[in-house]
């Protein structure tokens, strides 16, 4: 016998008791498990029980299934604990017992591995390919300024712009690279969403740090509900009540991180702008290597072009 117990949502402190041990968890009303909130695909997972262990599989929903805050992979059966939160869009259930409040998770993440890894980037781009206009127009609109500039600044900028005009809830996007064998954060590019703003409006380096560090995109749907632990002092100062910060890694190192919040409104950000921003991570960070290599290569260029006019003149 299978207990499915939903902890939040529309349907918040029902159960669901199973007999068998598959049950479909979806949207539409031929599942089993019913669940009528709209971030749940009509098909959006599987549960299995196995003697006295539970699993769950993803049925590529577009918000993903998520274990304690952390995606999992579509298609892959996964064992999770008795009483363990499971997110299934924006819906929080658990199996076998109910979660307490306190273990609820508030931030979720995403692994942003190197690509010959079990879960990359591609594999979560490919599991939930991009189907709003906005997606789409997002997609379109940052490849074409990675494509055009070979500026380092110009490029972080024309996809800050891009992803401040496709995620309405922003009010700042900021790119910021991390100097090679050094912790120093060099904030290259800064987007606000009023641009009549005179103040500046920082962001948090602790947050950043942290990302980069753990290699994992993090988003904070509502800081509210955050143990005060998790929310550095500039976060407090700032008056962050939702961020995103995705880690930008290029085959070879860390470039920097990309980090966005909103100040006005809690839940700025949704599960598939977290999977949407951690696919655009990989080609920035590549486009920021090349811009950086390419500027590198201008500088010997005009170095040695110095000494070769200063060799003809002493020449002459």
């Amino acid at each position: 016998m299978l207990k499915v117990f939903i902890a939040n949502g529309p349907q918040e402190g029902s159960s669901f008791l199973v007999s068998e041990d598959v049950a479909s968890v979806g949207r539409s009303s031929h599942n089993r498990i019913r669940l009528d909130e709209p971030s749940v695909s009509r098909r959006h997972a599987k549960i299995l029980k196995a003697g006295d262990k539970y699993f769950i599989e993803d049925l590529k929903s577009k918000n993903g299934t998520w274990i304690n805050g952390h995606v999992i992979e579509s298609g892959e059966r996964v064992p999770v604990e008795e009483g363990v939160p499971i997110a299934v869009g924006n819906v929080l259930i658990s199996l076998g017992s109910q979660c307490p409040p306190q273990q609820l998770p508030n931030q979720y993440s995403i692994d942003v591995l190197p690509h010959d890894t079990h879960l990359s980037q591609e594999s979560l781009l490919k599991d939930r390919r991009a189907k709003k206009r906005e997606d789409l127009e997002l997609l379109y609109t940052v490849s074409l300024a990675l494509l055009e500039s070979m500026e380092l600044k110009e490029i972080c900028e024309k996809a800050l712009e891009a992803i401040l005009h496709c995620l309405k809830r922003i009010d700042s996007a900021h790119m910021i690279l991390c100097k090679t064998g050094s912790e120093k954060l060099i904030e290259i590019a800064i987007r606000l969403r009023d641009a009549t703003k005179t103040e500046y409006l920082g962001y948090s380096r602790t947050l950043v740090r942290q990302a980069m560090k753990e290699g994992r995109a993090i988003m904070m749907p509502d800081t509210s509900t955050e143990a005060k632990e998790n929310l550095s002092d500039s976060m407090e100062s700032i008056g962050v009540k939702s961020v995103i910060v995705v880690p930008l890694i290029s085959k070879t190192e860390t470039q920097g991180a990309l980090y966005l919040q909103s100040v006005s409104v809690a839940h700025g950000f949704r599960k598939d702008d977290l999977f949407l921003l951690t696919g655009l991570s990989a080609p920035i960070a590549l486009a920021i290597e090349k811009a950086a290599l390419y500027s590198r290569s201008r500088q010997a260029e005009i170095k040695l072009q110095k000494a070769r006019d200063e060799l003809t003149m002493d020449a002459d």
